[in-house]
């Protein structure tokens, strides 16, 4: 069974939050923006010592995933 990625509901709903900023920043499905952000997320957290910067640091992640895709990224 892998490894819990979300300690909590609260810290569940933080990063569900994000997932949806980022699906309507690029126009992505929600689905396909949840699976690059819990595979990022599953990443950094093994090393983190920090976990409340990990959503600042994935989002960022994404959007210059996504732009180096060459998806439009619309600031919200």
């Amino acid at each position: 069974m892998p490894e819990k990625l979300y300690r909590n509901e609260t810290e569940r709903a933080v990063h569900q939050d994000l997932i949806h900023a980022l699906s309507l920043e690029s126009g992505l499905p929600e689905g396909k923006v949840e699976a690059l952000y819990e595979s990022e997320l599953a990443k950094l957290k093994k090393g983190a010592k920090v976990m409340e910067y990990l959503p600042v640091l994935i989002r960022r992640r994404i959007r210059e995933t996504l732009r180096n895709e060459g998806l439009p990224i619309h600031n919200s």
